[in-house]
């Protein structure tokens, strides 16, 4: 739909005078449905013809859940220190996926970031405190399932620190280190 509004538009461009109440507007249709659309529809990191491209030439299928879910082990395992099991994955893929997860994460993450600076500052030029409240409840609301997961390696992170921090303190007490 982009390219056909995009090609309308262009036709309409190259017909209407320089400077009319037409040409304005053409272009900058040609300029955002066209241009602008064709870089976001071939860009891999996100789920259109450009992730499509590079999953069927890769040859791994599931190419942005797979990679999200290895980046998220890498994480949980070499960050956290938490012990859970690797993804299925051949060594090459292995490193094929904690590419894409990486980069594909945080450009997600830049992304919605960025989305939910802007809407926040609307909000609050808007309807003031009450606006900037309502915004960052409808974030959380619709970040909840990502939220609760790494709060859920958090509170594993926290639970196995204090259990290895009573430990050595038991530790160093039996050694008399305390007294």
């Amino acid at each position: 739909i982009e390219l056909v509004l995009a090609a309308g538009a262009t036709i309409v461009w190259w017909f209407a005078k320089p400077g009319s109440p037409l040409s304005e507007p053409a272009l900058i249709v040609t300029v955002l449905a066209g241009g602008f659309g064709l870089l976001a529809n071939a860009n891999p990191l996100l789920p259109f013809d450009g992730y499509f491209a590079l999953s069927d030439w890769l040859g791994i299928p599931n190419l942005r859940q797979r990679g999200f879910a290895y980046w998220g082990w890498w994480l949980r395992r070499h960050v956290l220190r938490l012990d859970t099991p690797e993804p299925a994955a051949t060594p090459d893929e292995q490193r094929i996926l904690l590419r894409y997860g990486s980069l594909s994460a945080v450009y997600i993450t830049v992304a919605i970031g960025f989305t939910l600076y802007i809407i926040g500052a609307w909000s609050w030029r808007t309807f003031g405190g009450l606006g900037l409240l309502a915004s960052a409840i409808g974030s959380v609301v619709f970040l909840r399932s990502t939220l609760s997961s790494w709060g859920k390696a958090l509170r594993d992170v926290v639970t196995k620190s204090g259990a290895g921090l009573a430990r050595r303190l038991r530790g160093r007490r039996a050694r008399g280190v305390w007294t």
